[in-house]
């Protein structure tokens, strides 16, 4: 499996991009603000875009999503089955706040919680953490996480947004991530990579709530 991190906009949003090296079909977690240095990737590298998976529906994780789109249009968009709540709301998605043009969007593909969506012979399984947003989803490949803005190394996602809920959140953490293997790699939204047992050690929000 080829596993790929990209650092994009002032956010130092993270994308990371997999693919089956075997089919060339790859899949992007998020579309942070630019989509050139994500389509530029999957360019040199030879690789078809299946999927657009989406960890929830704020902005800067979304931006890049039409631009993608239009270099390759037959991507699918994954999100959770609750994303409408925020792609169809530029105040919910935030886009009405930060981006000069506010904009909507749709899933091609509705997931659930432990659903698994197939990239050739890779396994990607969802799953649901609401907190940060009611439709924030963490995904397993393999041995590693991708936990968008719900898990960061010693943090948690803000939960002061619309459909937030910190409670939700520490729940979602600490009842479904903690659960995994203690040497599974968290690859957050944001920020460096950590692991799911330093998280149990170290992290000061879920201290006490184990």
């Amino acid at each position: 499996m080829l596993f790929k991190q990209l650092v994009i906009g002032t956010m130092a949003n993270n994308c990371y991009i997999i693919a089956d090296e075997e089919t060339c079909e790859a899949a992007i977690f998020d579309a942070p603000f630019y989509g050139e240095p994500i389509c530029d990737f999957l360019a040199e590298n030879n690789l078809n875009l299946k999927y657009i998976i989406l960890t929830h529906g704020h902005f800067d994780h979304i931006t890049a999503v039409h631009d993608i789109l239009a270099k390759f249009p037959d991507a699918k968009i994954v999100a959770h089955t609750s994303s409408d709540i925020l792609f169809a709301d530029t105040a919910k998605n935030l886009t009405d706040r930060y981006c000069r043009k506010p904009f909507t969007l749709s899933a091609d593909i509705k997931v659930e919680d432990g659903d698994v969506i197939k990239l050739g012979s890779i396994d990607i399984k969802a799953i649901h953490t609401p907190g940060h947003t009611c439709d924030s989803l963490c995904f397993l490949v393999e041995d590693k996480l991708i936990s968008g803005d719900t898990l960061f190394r010693f943090e948690v996602g803000r939960a002061d947004f619309p459909t937030s809920s910190f409670e939700q959140e520490i729940s979602s953490i600490v009842d479904k991530l903690y659960a995994l293997p203690p040497e599974t790699r968290v690859y957050p939204g944001h920020g460096e990579a950590t692991t799911i047992g330093d998280e149990i050690k170290e992290n000061p929000y879920t201290r006490g709530k184990i």
